[in-house]
């Protein structure tokens, strides 16, 4: 009997946690919409304009520049994990994994590696101190630089409401790449109950990618369409969209054949998510190194999106001064790696930064 009663009170418990997680993510939801309306009043405009009524803000403020400095000193966080993280080093039981996060690679090859206007030289002597160089060959090393540095530069930072498992998506995320941008990803996995509710309600269709860009007013759904307009608003202008992402039925096809062996990947929320913090707030967007061809990138990021955990890309392609960037930061370049203002917790390794998002975001 008293197994019985122990059983019943267990069921009791756990429909009350979840009905105090939809009580929270509702409240999100309307702190969502209501910190738009109210930016809107501040800022002069109509908050029942179209452009307007469908943007949002969060309760992080995450702004870019053109040199592409980071945003927090780089003693803020706390190193933790491996604190010497090999190059290409393949964790125990990571091996399947990294085999098919690979495949995309063999259909897009340079798109979502390099930055626009990529150039390598040759440069006698040693590259300076935080200075990037993939290495020295015999009293040389390679310079890689990009014309990214000539664009326009967004102030306030994108938002891109998407999913790991979307090839229209993919196609997006390479463009920022080329474009060397550092959106605030807000992931939409089937079943999520924040920022896919969010754009059902704001857009009218639960519909992905869906881009917002608060310097211009402005919100779109079309992956080619935002392309375009990423290229034309910060970018050398949309007659410069490379063939690699262009409008082309191949663009598309390509995308999806190479992302087939992991399609299930990053595209559906998982059930134990906790995806609002210990004292019920919005959980900050967790800042993110890497670029979208890498293997070891790939894996976090489709447990970002499981896990429904914004997070702010910081693109790394190859040209890319964020290379630097990190340099300066930490010593060494070496990606994923991410910095979570939430816990002020900082990692390189994809193992060791899958085992932190587990733990501290999943109640698995």
């Amino acid at each position: 009997m008293s197994r019985a009663l122990q059983s019943s009170a267990m069921r009791v418990l756990t429909a009350q946690s979840r009905n105090e997680c939809a009580i929270r993510r509702a409240s999100i939801r309307i702190r969502h919409r209501w910190n738009s309306n109210r930016a809107a009043r501040a800022s002069g405009e109509d908050e029942t304009a179209p452009a307007m009524d469908l943007m949002t803000t969060t309760t992080t403020t995450v702004e870019t520049s053109s040199s592409s400095s980071s945003s927090t000193d780089e003693n803020e966080y706390e190193l933790v994990g491996n604190l010497e993280p090999r190059r290409f080093a393949v964790a125990e039981g990571q091996a399947l994994s990294l085999v098919f996060s690979s495949l995309p690679a063999t259909t897009r090859l340079v798109s979502g590696v390099l930055t626009h206007g990529y150039k390598v030289e040759l440069v006698k002597g040693s590259p300076a101190k935080g200075e990037y160089a993939f290495g020295t060959f015999s009293g040389y090393y390679p310079k890689e630089t990009s014309k990214v540095s000539e664009f326009k530069r967004p102030v306030k930072a994108l938002k891109l409401y998407e999913f790991e498992g979307c090839p229209f998506c993919r196609k997006v995320r390479e463009a920022i790449v080329w474009l060397d941008l550092d959106p605030i990803v807000y992931p939409c996995p089937r079943d999520g109950k924040i920022y896919r509710e969010f754009v059902k309600e704001k857009g009218g269709k639960a519909q992905f990618p869906y881009l917002i860009d608060e310097n211009m007013n402005v919100a779109m759904y079309e992956s080619d369409d935002i392309i375009e307009y990423l290229y034309e608003n910060y970018g050398p202008g949309k007659d410069k969209v490379p063939s690699w992402i262009s409008r082309s039925p191949l663009v598309t096809v390509s995308a999806s054949i190479g992302m087939l062996a992991r399609m299930s990947k990053g595209s559906k929320l998982d059930k134990n998510a906790l995806t609002i913090a210990d004292d019920g707030k919005e959980i900050e967007p967790i800042v993110f190194y890497g670029y979208e061809t890498s293997p070891f990138c790939k894996i976090v990021r489709e447990r970002l999106v499981e896990l429904e955990l914004p997070h702010q890309i910081k693109t790394c392609g190859r040209g890319s001064m964020k290379r630097n960037e990190l340099m300066k930061k930490r010593g060494m370049f070496q990606v994923p790696y991410i910095e979570d203002p939430n816990t002020k917790k900082a990692m390189f390794e994809s193992k060791d930064i899958l085992e932190y998002l587990n733990k501290q975001y999943s109640s698995a």
